[in-house]
């Protein structure tokens, strides 16, 4: 371009003139060649070791993620062989009184509110009574003597003082001496009284 200039005076005026300002030119472009070679290396050395944080980076979450697996499997399994584990008891620590000792059928024990006395059923005559019995005292005492009709599903009242039952689909309690049941509320088949005696749940199958 410099040697097409239109005006002479701004050409080159000799071929030294033309060899120096090419030689300039060679340097000049050698240079922002290097510059841009270092550059460019700089820049692959850059993006190679980003690479490697980067592959490291998803190796270790990778390894991090099958550590935390394998421990909470492992965490889960111990849980359930924790849950599901027999442990043995030791028997001698006990004491084992027989409750169920007479020749006739007796079932549907449960326990005083203190833990001190048994409330079950047994047959006599063909209809099974309610019985207590003092953990303290081997002989039982017969609470009710129905007639034509079974003795079910006792429960205690929350104070200890009475037992409640069901019979011919009737709710009646008793107190622990005995005597004439008193009827509490009919057409029901299972009853059951709140710790704090407040509340009575009835439970009646459709018919």
């Amino acid at each position: 371009m410099d040697c097409l200039v239109k005006d002479p005076m701004e050409r080159f005026q000799s071929a030294a003139e033309i060899r120096r300002k090419l030689r300039i030119i060679s340097e000049v472009t050698g240079a922002i060649e290097t510059q841009l070679a270092s550059r460019k290396k700089l820049m692959f050395v850059n993006l190679h070791n980003s690479a490697r944080t980067l592959l490291s980076f998803r190796r270790w979450r990778w390894s991090t993620i099958a550590i935390i697996s394998l421990m909470s499997v492992i965490l889960i399994l111990l849980s359930i062989q924790q849950i599901f584990k027999r442990e043995e008891i030791d028997l001698s620590k006990y004491k084992f009184t027989p409750i169920a000792t007479d020749a006739e059928p007796e079932g549907n024990a449960v326990w005083s509110p203190d833990g001190k006395s048994i409330a079950y059923l047994k047959e006599v005559d063909g209809y099974f009574q309610i019985f207590i019995r003092n953990l303290e005292n081997p002989l039982p005492v017969q609470i009710t003597s129905l007639e034509g009709n079974h003795a079910t599903r006792p429960f205690w009242s929350p104070d200890g003082n009475q037992i409640f039952f069901i019979t011919d689909t009737c709710l009646y309690s008793i107190g622990l001496v005995g005597g004439k049941p008193k009827k509490i509320i009919g057409s029901l088949d299972a009853a059951t009284i709140s710790p704090n005696s407040k509340y009575l749940l009835i439970g009646v199958t459709k018919r």
